[in-house]
């Protein structure tokens, strides 16, 4: 028989030593373990980690920081009305419809006006009035607006 049986009278403390050949070294193999351990399973803020899947009908700031905008409510193939912010406090109200999916589609803006009191007054709404195209990443947000010249003009927003 492996085991003895024992009574809860008969169990004795057996004193634990530990032979440590060299214990600068010991402490830092330990110290080493325990930031692997803690630092091992943090979560990672690098870019190859994947990215949560922003919905298309959010907040988005342009990536330059000059335009933010807010289609919260938003669905494909309806038309309403969406602010665009610009810095310096100008705002423009456009109706705004996407065709699409979440992921790539078109958009057309209508009805560009100024938001009066807003800001400075230094953009002209109408000159959003375009169409143009989408593509969308888990969280970024690309749009090209078709321009009268017949370029585009992309921008990102996060």
């Amino acid at each position: 028989m492996f085991f003895k049986k024992m009574s809860a009278h008969s169990i004795h403390s057996f004193p634990i030593e530990v032979i440590m050949k060299n214990p600068k070294s010991s402490l830092l193999v330990l110290v080493a373990a325990c930031l692997l351990i803690l630092l091992g399973c943090s979560p990672d803020d690098s870019s190859d980690s994947p990215k949560a899947d922003k919905n298309l009908f959010s907040y988005w700031s342009r990536t330059d920081g000059q335009l933010q905008l807010d289609f919260s409510g938003g669905e494909f193939g309806k038309t309403a009305i969406f602010p665009w912010s610009f810095t310096g406090g100008d705002q423009c109200n456009c109706l705004l419809t996407f065709l699409g999916t979440q992921s790539s589609g078109g958009f057309t803006l209508n009805n560009c006006t100024y938001q009066i009191g807003s800001g400075p007054g230094l953009i002209n709404c109408s000159d959003l009035n375009q169409t143009g195209t989408f593509t969308k990443t888990a969280d970024t947000l690309n749009m090209c607006t078709n321009m009268l010249d017949g370029s585009k003009a992309c921008y990102d927003y996060k």
